[in-house]
């Protein structure tokens, strides 16, 4: 893996996340996996983005090299933890949320949650909360 894929950890409070951070530019893209992937998901193509702007992916807590998250958690938690992330990083948005499978989900909750911080969703073979 090439040194610039290789993951910093930025502190969210109780614990730190694992998160990746390639390229300039904005808006800034972030990635967001399916249910128990990991950031490694992403790192074939976060270097194809970060040719155009910068882009960000990561480890949720409990999952890759992140530290262990309090169980059970709820997808209110989970985006908490990516506001938080970004907000530590300094990075504002808008920013392009991309949603992989359950990350689908997770992106709209976020953008509900925090309009003003997203210019556009992008939904990738998203799950949906009624198919459960």
């Amino acid at each position: 893996m090439n040194d610039a894929l290789h993951s910093q950890f930025v502190d969210v409070g109780v614990r730190r996340l694992a998160v990746k951070d390639l390229g300039q530019g904005t808006p800034v893209v972030v990635l967001e996996m399916g249910m128990a992937g990991t950031s490694q998901m992403f790192d074939h193509i976060a270097p194809k983005i970060a040719e155009w702007t910068r882009v960000i992916w990561y480890d949720r807590g409990g999952l890759g090299q992140s530290d262990p998250a309090p169980e059970p958690r709820t997808f209110r938690d989970r985006i908490e933890d990516l506001h938080t992330l970004l907000q530590r990083m300094k990075v504002s948005g808008p920013f392009v949320l991309a949603g992989h499978s359950m990350g689908g989900e997770l992106v709209r909750l976020y953008a509900a949650c925090y309009p003003q911080d997203v210019a556009a969703l992008l939904l990738i073979d998203a799950a949906h909360e009624t198919q459960r």
